[in-house]
């Protein structure tokens, strides 16, 4: 089987989650439940209006 390696790029996620800890997680359980193998190397959650919360 082949994979589909992208070395940089956007991803966003919709969540009601308030730590990155936990909205990481939920998507994770999204990607596992769909067969998606995921990494994140760096990552920021941000409010409807694109500013960090943490």
């Amino acid at each position: 089987m082949n994979e589909l390696y992208v070395d940089e790029c956007w991803l966003y996620f919709k969540t009601k989650e308030v730590s990155k800890e936990e909205a990481i997680k939920k998507l994770y359980e999204a990607c596992d439940a769909a067969g998606i193998e995921l990494t994140i190397e760096n990552s920021a959650l941000r409010n409807e209006d694109g500013e960090d919360i943490e």
